[in-house]
């Protein structure tokens, strides 16, 4: 056998034909061009990070360091939000203060200066857009709908004084002397009283509002004797008044404004052009820059009303669908919160006819959803465009509001990682609509483990979102180092509340802030691979659902859908585990701006979807129409049997709907389903191939596609390795495939593939790839919680010289010639796409394991002293404080690595920061090598030779380090940071939804180097 350079390959076939050289030349134009784009991303495809504020109880000096070390850290901007601390005065210091303005404009002017983002939330605190000193009985302000319910039995009368006040167990809520009569109403009950719900016949209801008396003495009596003295009745008597919702800390009670009324557009306009838009320096920065206002997750509330209102409702509602509202809204009573999984869609009252009832619902769900667009988010979304400011929003979601139409009204949609347990079928809920439309699509992103998360777990959270179609990402939370009052605790400022704890705070009290710059550049390539062109989505899922349940506390009894391969809305894994991708949208985006069939592709853009499968039960007729007229263009239809048969609203369209549906079932480009499993069958027999599939199905990859002109893009992820128990399983494992996933892609279309490294941005070309039947396949292996990126370049088939199968490592291609990779020393051979086989023979030097290692532990724990800032402004004195960190050397030696929970001199308790220094011998017979860590929480940087290499990725420590390797004598440094996790009491043991996080192993658990050699093909 014959080693390293010297290697002579024993030619079984004729000479080989090499490339042409303009062929090669384009080759290393185009892998040059990526590698040049992706080696240093954008800052604006970089994370964000939200920064909870303490009111304005941070000094300048603390506003522009925390800032100053967002930039220095890689995060493309921040959004401020105002946070309540016990310790100071919220009249002096909270939104709407003038410390508060002070501050606001102060990092908004710092980050601007550093070409940062800045988000705004829409007010105090996160819940809800509101303005502090908001007079809540205006219009301008949040309108409920107050029931009082009075019950009359058969054969009863009622007569009198009216009830002026609602009772909720032990409070009383009058109604306000500005509340607005809506109307009153007899309901016919026809089940018990202790039935849940009370069911009422909604055909026999009477309204009573004209014998309303208005007495002198201001007394409002009404004297009714039902005609029917069989029956029994249910009194309504409905008022508009203010819901009253606050919203602290504010220099003013903050009441949340009127979402379906333009009158809440104006109260916020006046606090912006009085607070924020009055200064014309910064106004400027603004229109040169990149601000958002930001809407959270609309926790806005009906309080102790049922229904959302303005003045006109009632009216809109009876243009918008023919008939009154106000004798239903009593349905509204009672409807539970929507952030429960297994929440029902029935409040205290139903209708004998349930159907009914949720068509109604729909109804009124339906023009508050149009109301909110139409006078909430679009107005606003103007007004802000003319200063340079655009809007993100959490846009719906625990509202009954459609879950997915407001995309349309908003710059930014968002969802967030908690209120949708971070499962990618709930993240299909938006993408389906951002792609539709070409919009960057953000999550709130970071869950609950508090200190107990690391580097890895937040990488895994943005990989689950990205595998959805997500690309951008929102951190929560950043804590700042000092703060108000003299109780913070060890390493940072905590905000009052135990709502704070619960999160992890990023910032540079963390050891491992070091890397944030590491970190996001790896974010900002995939974000930036995530938004190239437009979207290549296999399938678009038409879905409606005005009470769409979040699965925040609880999805059933705990359940991870995606590791227990499980969904939570189209019945079947078998798409996903085919390689299909697919989103849900309303029926509304088939009309949508942006939006239109490509005949020339058969594809509804921009999404790129190849085919509309249908598969609820309902279908508003106006979709049905829309989609009608797409299938006639061409665009491909599944329907599932038993779908599209009846409207969500009470229209009475189901025998329209009908000959629709018959209409577009006789085009041949419309297919039949017998149920959910069936759709993946019925699409390949319609020859619909995923854009990104796989040769074998599989239950650990999903994909991502994005197309821009000649060239593709392309995201893979390992989302399973096979360990998790279903909660229901009684510890059976769902699967036995183990980490490490080995399959071929086959991609759509003629390509030449190209490796794009999250982590470096090299770029290199794939050397073992085949072109069949219009695809490119070509080998994967793929570790758990590990991603892939690829760049393809659109060629002929066979094109340009490449290997189609080998038993080696790997095939190189530099661009001018083609060498198999080897690891370990044994006969091989490869098959080239010019038809000729290579075969060879190869020695490659034993690995080994790097030793004698100096190692000096720089251990973090809290100090007892105190450090303080003090500022005055505007006349007031705050004091910052900040417990220090004790930073304090250990130094031993090693003769092989190990995790710090193996080290007796250091233990599991130990953080911080941490220097290896080592030399190892390199004799030059191998032509490379790459190091092994091992299994690595947090992150590390390595240096050899004095000089430091690529980013080492931070979900599989293993980097090739070849350029940096010199014969002879080497020396390696690493720095390793941890987290702060250990040092906090407890075992840290936790699990969210099938993600397990407690004590870390710090620190790397060995080096390996593992010599390759390179053998000539060509």
């Amino acid at each position: 056998m014959l080693s390293g350079k010297k290697i002579l390959s024993a030619v079984l076939s004729a000479a080989l034909l090499l490339p042409a050289a303009s062929a090669l030349a384009e080759d290393d134009a185009f892998a040059a061009e990526i590698e040049r784009r992706y080696t240093a991303p954008s800052i604006d495809n970089r994370s964000e990070v939200r920064w909870w504020m303490a009111e304005a109880g941070h000094t300048d000096e603390t506003i522009r360091a925390e800032i100053q070390a967002m930039y220095d850290g890689g995060f493309r901007g921040v959004e401020l939000c105002a946070q309540g601390e016990d310790e100071i005065s919220e009249t002096d210091y909270g939104y709407g203060s003038a410390q508060w303005d002070h501050d606001l404009k102060l990092a908004m002017n710092t980050a601007l200066d550093l070409g940062m983002t800045v988000s705004l939330t829409s007010g105090t605190n996160w819940a809800t857009a509101n303005v502090p000193g908001l007079d809540p009985h205006s219009q301008g302000a949040s309108q409920i709908v107050v029931d009082i319910v009075e019950y009359i039995k058969a054969g009863a009368s009622r007569s009198g004084a009216i009830p002026m006040q609602k009772k909720v167990g032990s409070k009383v809520y009058p109604i306000a002397p500005t509340a607005k009569l809506i109307g009153v109403f007899a309901v016919p009950q026809t089940s018990g009283n202790k039935a849940k719900p009370i069911v009422t016949d909604g055909t026999g209801i009477i309204e009573l509002t004209d014998k309303l008396v208005w007495e002198a003495d201001g007394t409002i009596t009404l004297d009714w004797t039902p005609e029917n003295a069989e029956s029994k009745y249910r009194l309504f008597y409905y008022w508009q008044q203010g819901a009253m919702q606050e919203s602290h800390p504010a220099a003013e009670t903050a009441y949340c404004i009127n979402y379906f009324d333009e009158a809440g557009v104006k109260a916020l306009k006046e606090y912006w052009l009085s607070h924020i838009l009055d200064d014309e320096a910064l106004n400027a920065k603004i229109q040169a820059g990149d601000v958002q206002l930001f809407m959270d997750s609309l926790e806005i509330s009906t309080e102790y009303g049922c229904a959302f209102w303005c003045d006109d409702m009632a009216e809109e509602f009876l243009a918008r669908k023919g008939y009154d509202i106000r004798p239903y809204l009593y349905l509204t009573i009672g409807l539970p919160e929507l952030f429960y999984w297994d929440a029902v869609d029935y409040g205290s009252y139903d209708l004998a006819d349930k159907t009914m009832r949720e068509k109604v619902l729909n109804d009124l769900f339906d023009v508050q959803t149009q109301l909110y667009r139409e006078r909430m988010l679009e107005p606003l979304r103007a007004w802000l465009h003319e200063y340079g400011i655009k809007t993100r929003a959490q846009i719906s979601y625990g509202q009954r509001l459609e879950i997915s139409e407001p995309i349309m009204s908003v710059d930014y949609p968002e969802a967030e990682i908690l209120n949708q347990n971070n499962q990618v079928d709930m993240y299909r809920l938006w993408t389906g609509g951002a792609k539709l439309q070409n919009k960057v699509l953000s999550s709130e992103t970071g869950a609950y483990g508090g200190y107990a998360y690391t580097e890895q777990d937040h990488l895994m959270e943005a990989y689950n979102l990205f595998a959805a179609g997500f690309n951008r990402i929102v951190w929560h939370i950043w804590s700042a180092q000092y703060g108000p009052g003299t109780d913070n605790r060890w390493p940072h400022y905590t905000a009052s509340g135990a709502v704070y704890a619960s999160f992890y705070a990023f910032g540079p009290h963390e050891p491992s802030s070091v890397d944030y710059p590491s970190f996001n550049d790896h974010l900002g390539r995939i974000c930036q691979l995530l938004r190239e062109g437009v979207s290549r989505t296999d399938v678009g899922m038409v879905y409606m659902n005005y009470q769409q349940p979040m699965p925040t506390s609880g999805n059933h009894g705990g359940e991870n859908w995606l590791l227990d391969h499980t969904t939570g809305f189209f019945p079947s894994t078998t798409l996903q585990d085919n390689g299909y991708t697919y989103d849900y949208f309303s029926p509304d985006f088939l009309t949508a701006d942006g939006v239109y069939y490509n005949a020339e592709t058969g594809t509804l853009e921009q999404a790129g979807y190849q085919a509309i499968v249908l598969w609820q039960e309902q279908l508003a007729l106006d979709g049905a129409k829309a989609l009608l007229d797409l299938a006639q263009q061409g665009m491909k239809v599944v329907v599932v049997d038993g779908a599209a048969v009846q409207t969500p609203y009470n229209d009475d369209g189901e025998a329209a709907l009908a000959d629709v549906m018959a209409e577009m079932k006789a085009l041949p480009n419309v297919y039949s389903a017998k149920d959910a499993d069936d759709v993946a069958r019925v699409l390949q027999s319609a020859g619909v191939k995923p854009y990104a599939g796989f040769t074998e199905p599989n239950r650990q990859l999903l994909t991502q596609t994005r197309r821009d002109g000649d060239t593709e893009y392309l995201y893979v992820y390992n989302y399973c390795n096979g360990s998790y128990v279903p909660v229901w399983s009684q510890g059976e494992k769902q699967d036995t495939h183990g980490d490490t996933i080995t399959t071929e892609m086959v991609v759509d279309g003629t390509w030449i593939p190209y490796q794009l490294d999250a982590w470096t941005g090299e770029t290199k070309r794939v050397g073992v790839y085949r072109h069949e039947n219009g695809s490119t396949i070509f080998p994967l292996t793929l570790d758990y919680g590990n991603v892939a990126l690829f760049v393809f370049r659109a060629c002929e088939a066979d094109s340009e010289l490449h290997a189609v199968e080998t038993n080696a490592a790997d095939v190189c291609s530099d661009g001018s010639s083609l060498s198999a990779k080897v690891t370990a020393s044994g006969e091989y051979q490869a098959q080239l796409s010019s038809g000729e086989t290579r075969q060879f023979a190869a020695q490659v030097p034993d690995a080994f394991e790097i030793t004698d290692w100096d190692v000096t532990v720089m251990k973090h724990t809290a100090s007892e002293q105190v450090n303080e800032r003090t500022e005055t402004l505007f006349g007031q004195t705050i004091t910052e404080t900040q417990v220090a960190t004790d930073i304090t050397p250990v130094t031993l030696h090693l003769d092989a690595l190990k995790t710090w929970n193996e080290i007796p001199e250091l233990g599991e308790r130990t953080v911080g920061q941490a220097t290896y220094k080592a030399v190892f011998q390199w004799d030059g017979t191998a032509d490379g090598a790459y190091i092994d860590f091992g299994p690595m929480s947090e992150s590390m940087q390595v240096f050899i030779n004095g000089e430091k290499t690529g980013d080492l990725s931070m979900t599989k420590a293993v980097m090739d380090i070849t350029p940096w390797l010199k014969n002879g004598e080497n020396t390696i440094a690493l720095l390793y940071s941890s987290s702060l996790a250990n040092a906090y009491g407890g075992s840290g043991d936790g699990e969210w939804y099938g993600y397990r996080y407690g004590l870390k192993a710090y620190g790397p658990a060995q080096a390996v180097v593992h010599p390759y050699c390179l053998i000539p093909l060509d």
